[in-house]
Formats: structure tokens, sequence, C-alpha cells
């Protein structure tokens, strides 16, 4: 008897969940942007790609950036990453809790080629 009792119920649901449109469709977006990658980048309403800003501000790699075909940019999350696992790297190495690896200990450590590796070839006008 249970059975039967729910049947009726799923149909029903089955029935008023299909009259609802949720679905909107924004339209058809274009790939195009009147802004270079740099300005776009640093520009981004909640500002996820401030540290990747001053790597390339720091390389001078602004130019380049901006010539690139496609440009994979890191979120200040992977950076913060980035640097919290080389501080327990060395914490590890040194058996030291109180090392930091600081955005200026990657300048040291990384070279401009490091950041130029995530810029695609220059494009072809």
């Amino acid at each position: 008897m249970k059975n039967y009792c729910i049947y009726p119920f799923c149909f029903l649901f089955g029935m008023t969940s299909c009259i609802q449109d949720y679905l909107d469709d924004g339209g058809t977006h274009s790939a195009e942007s009147n802004t270079t990658p740099y300005e776009y980048l640093s520009s981004h309403t909640y500002h996820m790609f401030d540290t990747l800003i001053q790597i390339i501000d720091h390389y001078g790699l602004e130019e380049e950036m901006n010539r690139a075909a496609t440009v994979f940019a890191c979120s200040d999350f992977s950076v913060k990453a980035l640097l919290k696992k080389r501080s327990d790297q060395l914490a590890d190495e040194h058996g030291d809790e109180g090392w930091a690896y600081t955005l200026d200990s990657l300048y040291r450590d990384f070279t401009a080629d490091s950041i130029r590796i995530y810029f695609s070839r220059i494009r072809s006008n």
C-alpha cells in the first residue's frame, strides 16, 4: 500500500518540475576583448591576480605579456600555495618552523624566463 502512495507523488513532482523555465541563456559571447591582458588582470573585479601583476611588474614583462597570443595566468591562491609549500620544504630541510618563503625569496630564486613560459608565442599580425 505504501508503494502505491509514492507513485502519484513522484508523478506530480515530475510534472511540476518541468513547468518552470529555469535556464536563462545570456546570449552569444565574444572571445575578443578591448583590453590588454595586463589591463584585464590588473582590473579584475575580485583582485585575484594582484600578486601576478606584482611579479610581472618586478621583471618588467608587461609589454611581452601584452604581445602574447595567450597568457596562462595563475591566481593569488596559486602563488600563495607555492609560497606555503616552499616554506614548508625549507622548514623540513632546516628542522626549524621559522622559515618563511616570501615574494622577495621568489624574486631571488626565479628568473624572468620562469615567468615567460606562461606566455604563448607572440601574435603574428
